[in-house]
C-alpha cells in the first residue's frame, strides 16, 4: 500500500470496468489490503468503496465478482463505523442483497453476503433498520434454509442475524418467525464450533 498499490489496483479497475475477472481479482486485492485499518481510511479515501460497489452492478450476473466484492466490503466496514455509513450512503446494502438474490444457489455469494451485511450492520441502528426494511432478515434466513448443509454459511448467517437483534423491532421479528433457523443449524451441525458458538449466541439473544 505504502507503494502505490491501492491506486494501481483502483487504477485498473476503473480502466477496465467491463472486464468481470479484473473486477474480481481487484476486488479481492482491496480485501487482502484492507484488513489494515491505515488502509480501509485510504482505500475509502481513494474511492474504492464506490469502485467495489460499480463492480459489482457492472457484474450483477458473475457470481466470483459478487463474492469478491462482498468480502472487500466486509474487509473495509470492519471495526469502521466511518465505512459502514459511507457504503450504506452509497447504496451498498442495497448492492449485496442483490447479489445474493441472484445468486440464490451460490454458497459463496451466500456467505459473503452474510459476512457483509454483518459487518455493515454492526454497531450502527440506521444500517440494521435499513437491512431490515430491504429484506435483509429474508435473505439471510432464506440462504440458511437453501444452504442448510454449508456450515460456513450457518455461522455467518446466524452472526448477521445477531447482529439485526440488537435492533428491537428486529430482534422480535426473528423471534417470532424465525427461531427455528437457529435450532435447525445447531442441530445440523453439532460438531461445527463456529455453528454451535454462533448458535447459542443467537439464541442468546433471541431468550
Amino acid at each position: 500500500a505504502g507503494l502505490g498499490g491501492i491506486e494501481v489496483v483502483l487504477a485498473g479497475m476503473k480502466a477496465l470496468a467491463g472486464a468481470a475477472g479484473v473486477q474480481e481479482a481487484g476486488c479481492r486485492a482491496l480485501g487482502r489490503l484492507s484488513r489494515n485499518a491505515d488502509n480501509q481510511v485510504k482505500v475509502a479515501g481513494l474511492g474504492g468503496i464506490e469502485v467495489v460497489l460499480a463492480g459489482m452492478r457492472a457484474h450483477a450476473d458473475a457470481a466470483g465478482v459478487q463474492v469478491a466484492g462482498s468480502s472487500a466490503l466486509c474487509s473495509l466496514c470492519d471495526n469502521n463505523d466511518n465505512n459502514r455509513v459511507k457504503a450504506a450512503e452509497l447504496f451498498g446494502i442495497e448492492v449485496v442483497l442483490a447479489g445474493m438474490n441472484v445468486h440464490e444457489d451460490a454458497e459463496g455469494v451466500q456467505l459473503q453476503g452474510c459476512r457483509a451485511l454483518s459487518n455493515l450492520s454492526v454497531q450502527n441502528a440506521d444500517n440494521q433498520a435499513k437491512v431490515a426494511a430491504l429484506g435483509g432478515i429474508k435473505a439471510v434466513v432464506a440462504c440458511m434454509r437453501t444452504h442448510a448443509g454449508i456450515p460456513g454459511v450457518q455461522a455467518h448467517g446466524c452472526r448477521a442475524l445477531r447482529t439485526l437483534c440488537d435492533d428491537a423491532s428486529n430482534r422480535e421479528r426473528i423471534r417470532k418467525l424465525h427461531r427455528d433457523v437457529v435450532e435447525g443449524a445447531m442441530a445440523a451441525h453439532p460438531s461445527s464450533r463456529a455453528v454451535q458458538d454462533e448458535g447459542r449466541k443467537l439464541a442468546g439473544k433471541l431468550a
